[in-house]
């Protein structure tokens, strides 16, 4: 039995066969009443519709991207009767690790303990956190672990894997000169604190707007002062715009070879936050292939005060090209900016805490 919701959602489905696009709704209709299960467990044990599902998978005109299109085209459709869309990107590592022999065509995701894919996608969501849907997504595996930082730091963006930010803000653009009716908000994590995915900015349309986490404590500059100062150093002598009091939830730390503050585990409280917030001009980043110009951005800070003694403290640093003259302004950034963890949300349920293979035991 195919859902309505199935139906609606895959109208404009195409793989060249129709048994093929009535076969992909059934499954789908199946697999998404029991998400969490593996795909005998959602058959209910059916011997019939387990092998046809994995004959569809096997299917060589059943590929990741026409799979996933008819779901694209939809979200586009409930992007377009939106004012604003909070387009979230993030990567997942789709962990495939099996106990003794691997998956074949599966990566390394770090050295050689695990295995699996990485997944990159686009999700449109409304400022209050409803989800449209996917509106791109790359997929990859990698052929040998990540190499060494010194050696990446000499590499082109281009031949770096870190370039699936700037595509994906590029592509964000995209959808903001497409869609000029719609306000776009293009929001991501620290792994997007790249320069030029920050200058990319000069090329924007109006109603696109963007907000990056800051990773990197960098160089300002000012007209009348040849001297840089630190991003951090710069915000901490600016006055507090106002404090607030915010709840944050606990989290378990992900890997145990993860040592960045950021990412150890935390207990769930409420905590008091100072918001600072100015104009600054970033001083461009040395490339060995070619030469960045200085950019300026607003930037939004909201830092704990009086942290619990072992636990980290909130801090959060957004790169943006939304103002910040008011109060408003600002809190509307930092709302947007909590957006983006419904993705995040996702893949702790289930890309990073569920080995996939697993799904299909």
């Amino acid at each position: 039995m195919v859902s309505d919701w199935v139906v609606e959602e895959l109208e404009s489905t195409d793989v060249g066969d129709k048994r093929l696009n009535d076969r992909l709704r059934e499954v789908l209709s199946m697999m998404a009443a029991t998400p969490s299960k593996s795909i005998p467990a959602s058959a209910n044990g059916g011997h019939n519709e387990t092998t046809a599902a994995y004959r569809l998978f096997d299917n060589d005109r059943m590929g990741f991207e026409n799979i996933l299109e008819p779901h694209i085209d939809s979200t586009y459709k409930r992007l377009s009767q939106e004012e604003v869309a909070i387009l979230g990107h993030d990567t997942s590592e789709l962990d495939l690790t099996r106990p003794k022999v691997q998956v074949e065509g599966a990566g390394p995701l770090d050295g050689n303990a695990r295995f699996g894919e990485l997944l990159h996608p686009l999700v449109a969501f409304t400022p209050n956190g409803t989800p449209l849907g996917t509106l791109c997504a790359e997929l990859w595996t990698r052929e040998s672990g990540p190499s060494k930082a010194k050696d990446r730091k000499q590499l082109p963006i281009e031949e770096k894997e870190s370039l699936r930010w700037l595509e994906t803000h590029r592509h964000a653009q995209e959808i903001a000169e497409q869609y000029p009716e719609t306000k776009i908000v293009a929001v991501a994590d620290s792994e997007a604190d790249i320069f030029e995915v920050i200058d990319a900015d000069k090329d924007s349309p109006e109603n696109f707007q963007w907000i990056i986490r800051g990773c990197y404590d960098r160089a300002t500059i000012e007209d009348d002062d040849p001297e840089s100062i630190l991003l951090r150093e710069k915000l901490s002598q600016s006055d507090v715009r106002y404090t607030k009091t915010i709840a944050i939830r606990g989290r378990e730390k992900k890997l145990d070879c993860d040592k960045r503050a950021r990412n150890q585990p935390r207990e769930s409280r409420q905590c008091e936050v100072e918001v600072r917030a100015q104009s600054v001009t970033l001083r461009s980043p040395h490339r060995p292939d070619r030469k960045l110009s200085d950019t300026t951005v607003n930037v939004v800070w909201a830092h704990e005060i009086n942290a619990p003694d072992g636990d980290v403290p909130v801090d959060w640093m957004l790169l943006t090209n939304m103002p910040v003259s008011t109060k408003e302004e600002i809190e509307l950034i930092l709302s947007y900016y909590c957006i983006r963890w419904m993705i995040e949300n996702y893949q702790a349920r289930y890309a990073g805490r569920h080995p996939l293979y697993l799904l299909a035991a």
